[in-house]
């Protein structure tokens, strides 16, 4: 049967990074499905232009009152509680905003079943982030619509152990991200990110492709770096993400301009379009040391790409580890990073070649959107319907 869906997310710009191109494929597919499907969150600056690539999409987009970062809304709780007269499933994307909010007050007004994506914002290192107020948003806000959720969508085991600690007493589907593959069917030559980049010219790559954050590791990163890059001088860091100035990222810039690191570290800027996929074929490995993770789409989109990667327990994705499309680093530390990256940039390219095509091959099995979208689409059959479980589905 075809079902009608609502998803809720805070941003719909590239600002929201990649939770909204996670929630635009989704519900890209499910709508291929033959779902009717409508994305509804807060428009910014970028709305216009980015969402302009997604003509296939309803999209509702509400202006915001105040401050950004809260994403206050009325037209948009209008909108919701609009929906949910005849739309039958809300698939809210995230924590602590007013987006989130309203999607569970349209959700219990409208009497339809919530589902939760958080997303990564309940590991243990995100909620030691701002622990008092996300403890105070968990006994109220947040709280009430997790409590009263038809069920939580979680991405990785690991977002799974982190949600059991809480005892919420309701139903967990353990349903991953995905990706188009059709994105990265004809990848250019890997010469052309060096005509965009001429310091990458003849040089091998390993590609930092994330938010330039603290929990990504960045930090750490650098000075793993400053350590390896002497011994490696045929390889280029590769530090791919938006350059928002902070002191965080001053510091990073302050360790990286070391003289060890100084001709063998490249930082781009957010890459899009055509130079992101320039340097995923360039790439001869891909790092991610972070402290925090939901499910990053820059790791599938690297495994698409066939690109070997470098990542922490905090990732949450041991299934590529498992497949042997990469190393694990064993910590989000500097010693433990050092390490994975010697042990990764020692490795022949035939090795790394290998490594690469256990990725893509992972990719393929498990991890495509139209994969994911039917998974979803059971859950909310089931949500509706009752009966048995499907088996990704873990009665808490």
């Amino acid at each position: 049967m075809s079902l009608s869906i609502i998803h809720v997310t805070a941003g719909l710009s590239h600002k929201g990074f990649g939770v909204i191109r996670s929630v635009l494929g989704l519900a890209g597919a499910q709508g291929q499905l033959g779902h009717k499907v409508v994305v509804v969150g807060q428009k910014d600056p970028f709305t216009q232009t980015d969402m302009s690539s997604y003509p296939h999409l309803t999209i509702h987009s509400h202006r915001v009152l105040g401050p950004q970062r809260l994403g206050l809304s009325l037209s948009l709780l209008h909108d919701l509680q609009t929906l949910t007269q005849n739309l039958e499933i809300v698939h809210s994307h995230g924590l602590w905003m007013f987006p989130n909010w309203a999607a569970g007050m349209a959700a219990r007004g409208g009497r339809r079943p919530l589902v939760i994506s958080p997303r990564g914002f309940l590991d243990p290192w995100a909620l030691a982030q701002h622990r008092w107020l996300k403890k105070i948003l968990l006994s109220f806000l947040d709280g009430r619509d997790l409590r009263g959720a038809a069920c939580i969508n979680v991405l990785s085991t690991g977002e799974l152990a982190a949600l059991q600690l809480l005892n919420l007493r309701i139903p967990l589907a353990l349903i991953p991200n995905g990706i188009d593959l059709a994105l990265f069917a004809d990848l250019p030559p890997a010469e052309n990110f060096a005509a965009f980049f001429p310091q990458a010219q003849g040089r091998k790559i390993i590609l930092f492709l994330s938010r330039l954050h603290p929990k990504k590791g960045l930090l750490e990163l650098a000075q793993a770096w400053s350590r390896v890059a002497p011994d490696y001088p045929e390889w280029l860091l590769v530090i791919a993400g938006n350059q928002e100035q902070n002191a965080y990222l001053r510091q990073v810039a302050c360790i990286l301009q070391d003289k060890y690191c100084q001709g063998q570290t490249l930082c781009t800027g957010l890459l899009r379009g055509a130079q992101k996929l320039a340097a995923l074929a360039a790439a001869n490995a891909m790092i991610l040391p972070s402290f925090s993770e939901g499910f990053p789409r820059s790791l599938l989109e690297s495994l698409a790409c066939r690109v070997p990667v470098l990542i922490t327990p905090q990732c949450y994705f041991p299934e590529a580890i498992r497949a042997g499309a990469g190393i694990e680093i064993s910590a989000p530390t500097v010693e433990a990073t050092e390490i994975a990256l010697r042990k990764m940039l020692s490795l022949s390219d035939q090795e790394r070649r290998e490594m690469g095509e256990q990725g893509r091959r992972l990719i393929e099995r498990e991890y495509t959107w139209t994969n994911i979208a039917q998974k979803t689409i059971r859950l909310y059959e089931w949500l509706l319907g009752g009966g048995s479980p499907p088996e990704f589905v873990i009665m808490d």
